[in-house]
This record gives structure tokens, sequence and C-alpha cells, in this order.
């Protein structure tokens, strides 16, 4: 089965930073971040298998490493009446990436 894409052009016109990353040793700047998180979230929502928190959050973790950022994972549940919630995030010098503050309140962390 094959994806066919109108608007190509659009999509790699979004994704087309990934060629202008400063090498390892500049320091990556926090529009980069949230730029990749951008590209991967696009990525994801075009894909025919629905990709959750966790692989997107991995994936941006391993994508920031190769360009020498500590990313950490992290993952918290929170209990919504008798459903228990679990997500995943990146946190890059203790910021989270593309994420609300409310991440913090809201999931207890593992």
């Amino acid at each position: 089965m094959r994806i066919k894409l109108k608007q190509q052009s659009w999509l790699r016109s979004k994704i087309s930073f990934v060629k202008d990353l400063p090498h390892e040793s500049c320091p990556i700047q926090a529009n980069y971040v949230s730029d990749m998180h951008e590209a991967i979230r696009l990525a994801a929502r075009l894909h025919f298998l629905q990709a959750a928190c966790l692989p997107r959050s991995i994936v941006l973790a391993d994508m920031l490493s190769a360009r020498g950022v500590k990313a950490n994972v992290f993952l918290g549940v929170a209990r919504h009446g008798e459903r228990l919630l679990s997500h995943a995030w990146v946190a890059v010098n203790g910021q989270m990436v593309a994420e609300p503050e409310s991440v913090k309140e809201d999931f207890t962390r593992l």
C-alpha cells in the first residue's frame, strides 16, 4: 500500500530544517528542537498506523541525541476516575519540548 500526497512540497518545506542543523560542536537552538518535534508529529499523522506519544518521544530523543543534545524521555501516569492514563514526553535541559505545563501537574513521573 502506498500513500500518495498531493502536497509533498508543503511537507518537504516543513522538514527541510534537517539539512540546516548546526554541527554537533555548535549549540543547538530551541527552535530546532521544536522543529524536530513538529516534523515527527507531521510524519506520525501521515503514517497509516497511529503513533502514540511513546514512539514519538523516543524518535525525538534519538534525533536530538544524534545532534549532540542530551534529551530525556519521561513517562507519567495519572488516574482519571476509574481509568489509568499514561503519557510520554521529552525534556531538554529540564524543559519539556512542546508540552503544556499541565503535564507536570497532571501526570506522576515514573
